[in-house]
C-alpha cells in the first residue's frame, strides 16, 4: 500500500468528502469507505472517503496525517497512478473549497467539469432570491 502526501494543509473532512464525491461522479465510480490492495487486503487506518471507479478497481482514499491530506492506495494494476490521483484530488479539493465559499456568499455554482487539458472549471453566478 502506497501513500502520497498532498500539499493541502489544515484539511477539512467535509471538503474531502465532497471532493471525493465529485471525483467519483467525474470518473463514473462510487464513493466508498475502504481501499484494498492488489491482494484484496483492506487498508488499515482512518480513511475519510475513498473512490473506486473503472480505472481504479482497488480505489484510492484519503487519510489525514499531521493535519495534511494523504492519498492511500495500491497503484498496481490501476490505470490512474497514485501521483496522478494526488494531482486530481488537489485540483478538485481546491475547486470544492471555492464552491463552498461562493455558496456561502450567495452565489449559485455549477458542477465542476474537467476540461480536456486537465483543468477544472466551476462557474458561479450571483444567486437570485427564489431561484435555486
Amino acid at each position: 500500500m502506497r501513500r502520497c502526501a498532498t500539499k493541502i494543509k489544515q484539511v477539512q473532512k467535509e471538503v474531502v468528502k465532497a471532493t471525493m464525491e465529485s471525483i467519483a461522479k467525474t470518473f463514473g465510480g462510487q464513493l466508498v469507505t475502504n481501499v484494498s490492495d492488489f491482494l484484496a487486503r483492506n487498508i488499515r487506518g482512518d480513511v475519510i472517503a475513498a473512490v473506486k471507479a473503472p480505472g481504479m478497481p482497488y480505489g484510492y482514499g484519503v487519510v489525514i496525517e499531521n493535519d495534511q491530506a494523504v492519498i492511500v492506495g495500491d497503484p498496481y494494476g490501476q490505470q490512474i497512478g497514485i501521483r496522478e490521483f494526488n494531482n486530481i484530488f488537489t485540483q478538485f479539493y481546491q475547486t470544492t473549497a471555492v464552491q463552498i465559499a461562493l455558496r456561502r456568499m450567495g452565489f449559485a455554482t455549477s458542477t465542476p467539469t474537467m476540461l480536456p487539458n486537465e483543468r477544472i472549471r466551476v462557474r458561479g453566478v450571483v444567486g437570485v432570491p427564489g431561484i435555486v
